[in-house]
């Protein structure tokens, strides 16, 4: 078998798992479920070079602080993916960023932004900006998302 025809058994075998669900973790279970989703986080801080000045347990700390919010996906009690989110006021009002996100079939819960829209919108958010590689503008852009800005970083 080929990796074409792989990938279109997995895509088959996936539409007769059941349904991908999204939720977003109450602070009082952040430690039970963050053995589930701190290896999503360590790949995608690894991917980026300056991810290099955040660890793992700086996103712990701030989700168990309350500065950011744990959202997870998952299919039956395996959790496919994670990402965090917070709300901050600026100049031009007040928006949703989500800050980390990593996981395994990630198009399966987009389905599930709406949720994420209506959290932000019901902590007075207008906007919701994503702090990510640049291969998320493409997987974003399908989503109704444009490229606002450039971040760019030199290690010096």
């Amino acid at each position: 078998m080929n990796a074409k025809e792989r990938r279109r058994a997995a895509r088959e075998h996936l539409q007769t798992i059941p349904y991908v669900e999204v939720a977003m973790v109450d602070g009082y279970q952040i430690e039970q479920v963050w053995p589930h989703v701190e290896g999503f986080f360590q790949n995608a801080l690894e991917q980026v070079p300056s991810g290099a000045d955040e660890t793992t347990n700086h996103i712990l700390e701030d989700l168990l602080d309350g500065s950011l919010t744990l959202w997870v996906a998952f299919r039956e009690r395996t959790v496919l993916a994670a990402m965090t989110s917070y709300i901050s006021t600026t100049r031009g009002g007040c928006r949703a960023t989500i800050k980390h996100l990593g996981g395994t079939e990630m198009s399966g819960w987009f389905k599930h932004w709406p949720l994420v829209e209506q959290w932000a919108k019901g902590r007075g958010a207008s906007r919701i900006y994503i702090k990510g590689r640049p291969a998320w503008a493409k997987v974003m852009e399908s989503e109704g998302f444009t490229r606002d800005y450039v971040s760019l970083s030199k290690a010096i």
